[in-house]
């Protein structure tokens, strides 16, 4: 997974990386402003 995140964040561009844990209540919260985020910005990583 490190590889994975390290290989997003070499490449031009914005990155944006969700540390998520379904035990987290503000995680949770933000689940449907970032699945907002993701349509518009339809070429997410």
């Amino acid at each position: 997974m490190l590889a994975d995140v390290a290989d997003i964040t070499e490449e031009k561009g914005n990155v944006l990386i969700d540390f998520y844990t379904s035990s987290c209540v503000p995680c949770r919260a933000l689940n449907p402003i970032l699945d907002e985020i993701a349509q518009e910005f339809n070429d997410l990583k």
